[in-house]
């Protein structure tokens, strides 16, 4: 029979194959290249899951059974060569749940196609099947009013910026077919993203961008709807915050199968290349009123009826103007949430969420059931935003792997985005500490006790600092 110390050799071995298999992982066809993979590829990561998770077990109770049992003290194994304690073997645990959760997140993402593929009808199913899920993260001790300190930096254009009437509905229309007007300027993309590359062209005189959409593994059928929807949804949006959506053009060998995007193009950039190049002249109120104008995109997006939903809130997808505001940009993941029946055609069109891990909400990532991205979730990465336009930080920035499933890990140990410094005496009530009083709320747990964006309007325009927050049960 195998001493305890051969047991635990022989459980560390099969836990670094484990991981071995993770690593693998990322080499299965349409990982690397963000590819929808052939279907054996998906029953292979099937299989694989499942084998994972009976190893799983038995490595949990051969872990467990090692140690004997008491009330007082728990299980532990004491053996005058080799000691695992209760603490070694939650995290023994931990990692494994971690690397399984990796896995299925993968599995789910490499099925997207087919997701992309629901009737109308599984859409109603998954909104319904969300909510109910919702509920698991609902703690009724966060219900109740919330009270601010007063947003220092309310001027005279804060009403302006997030007025006490909502703002209008948007229509939808049909975006202006510029095929015929536009020219290439630029031979190489500006900017290569999964779905999209974006060239810089000419309409009218004027510089513009034009966003050519690819098909990274997704059928032809799938992707054509997505393109119309980012189109109908875009072109239907007016506000001083949003980017706006000049037209469409459409040519296979100019524009590819998809066509292309034509909206203005902005010297300034993103929000990430512009507190690069210009964060060194700008004060503490010109962070604010920059992350003030993402506020407000974010709160005429969630004011539609239904809400409409971003999903992928990141500095990246914020561009600055030649005015120096910031506009929302990339609708490419962006969906309704409405519990209605009788939303509007191809606009019901979704898809699992893959935003940004950096930006995802605890609830998209430690659930046990898959989430879609909410006005909640909307939230928690619009505070990520503002923690890097305010105080140039990344979220989980001691993580500097972007691929690494340690933010994975992070968030679902309930790590928030950032810590707060400790302020000094004389900076115990600083306005800095009131920027942190909301980031902080912003990404509580509970979806249900942060603020929406209409409190975010009140707030900022100094209309109120007391809020309701939580379900009323």
């Amino acid at each position: 029979m195998p001493s305890q110390i051969e047991r635990l050799e022989k459980i560390k071995r099969t836990l670094e194959d484990h991981w071995a298999m993770v690593r693998d992982a990322q080499t299965w066809p349409g990982y690397r290249q963000g590819q929808a993979p052939p279907e054996a590829v998906v029953d292979q990561a099937s299989s694989s899951i499942k084998g994972y998770l009976m190893q799983v077990e038995l490595i949990l109770e051969e872990l467990w059974s090692l140690g004997g049992s008491s009330e007082e003290t728990g299980p532990t194994v004491v053996q005058a060569s080799y000691v695992i304690s209760e603490e070694d073997v939650a995290r023994y645990s931990e990692d494994l749940n971690s690397s399984f959760q990796w896995l299925e997140r993968l599995l789910l993402y490499m099925k997207s196609d087919a997701q992309m593929r629901s009737t109308e009808a599984d859409l109603f199913k998954a909104i319904e099947e969300q909510t109910a899920a919702m509920q698991s993260f609902s703690i009724k001790e966060s219900s109740g009013t919330v009270t601010l300190t007063a947003w220092p930096w309310v001027d005279e254009n804060s009403e302006a910026r997030f007025p006490s009437s909502r703002p209008s509905r948007a229509q939808l229309v049909e975006p202006q077919d510029l095929s015929d007007a536009i020219s290439h300027k630029s031979t190489l993309p500006k900017y290569a993203g999964p779905y999209s590359l974006v060239y810089t062209g000419e309409y009218e005189g004027t510089t513009v961008a034009i966003k050519v959409l690819q098909s990274p593994g997704v059928t032809t059928h799938a992707m054509r709807r997505k393109a119309r929807r980012e189109r109908l949804v875009w072109a239907s949006l007016n506000h001083p915050n949003i980017l706006p959506l000049y037209g469409y053009a459409e040519d296979d060998e100019r524009f590819g199968q998809f066509g292309a995007l034509i909206s203005p193009w902005y010297r300034y950039g993103d929000a990430t290349s512009f507190i690069r190049d210009y964060g060194n002249v700008m004060d503490a109120t010109i962070r604010i009123k920059l992350w003030e104008d993402v506020v407000a995109g974010v709160w005429y997006l969630h004011s539609q009826s239904p809400s409409i939903i971003h999903g992928d809130l990141k500095p990246e997808n914020v561009l600055i103007d030649e005015e120096g505001r910031a506009r929302l940009s990339d609708f490419g993941l962006v969906r309704l949430f409405s519990d209605q029946e009788d939303n509007d055609g191809d606009m019901n069109t979704t898809s699992p969420h893959t935003g940004t891990t950096r930006y995802l909400a605890y609830e998209l990532v430690a659930g046990e059931d898959v989430l879609l991205p909410t006005t909640s979730s909307d939230i928690w990465a619009l505070a990520c935003v503002g923690l890097v336009i305010i105080f140039n930080q990344l979220p989980y920035g001691n993580r500097r792997s972007t691929r690494s499933n340690l933010i994975v890990r992070d968030i679902c140990d309930r790590v928030l985005p950032a810590q707060r410094p400790l302020p000094s005496a004389r900076q115990s009530i600083a306005p800095e500490q009131v920027v942190w009083d909301l980031l902080e709320r912003c990404w509580d747990l509970d979806p249900s006790a942060r603020l929406t964006s209409h409190q975010l309007a009140d707030y900022l325009s100094g209309r109120s600092n007391m809020f309701q927050v939580g379900r009323v049960t």
